[in-house]
């Protein structure tokens, strides 16, 4: 692991070609079943959510307006506060 810290404008156009080039590289079958995998769980825990009065926005509400926004082959990351 290496960790990367600047403005994604300035440095995604590198990080992106350098991931392009390292998948180019793994084995087809290793993606193929990790991708398999995913689907099963997407299917497995569907987003979901429950509406609340309070006005504030639950998490799920958040990434599943996002990803119907995103082209279907964006790659989310997060990071979980642990650092």
């Amino acid at each position: 692991d290496v960790p990367i810290g600047g403005d994604l404008k300035d440095g995604g156009p590198a990080l992106s070609s350098a991931c392009r080039d390292q998948f180019a590289a793994e084995p087809r079958v290793e993606i193929d079943q990790w991708l398999t995998e995913v689907a099963h769980t997407k299917a497995t825990y569907p987003t979901s959510w429950t509406d609340t009065d309070d006005g504030l926005l639950q998490p799920q509400e958040v990434i599943t307006h996002l990803a119907r926004l995103a082209p279907e082959d964006t790659v989310w990351v997060t990071g979980v506060g642990q650092h």
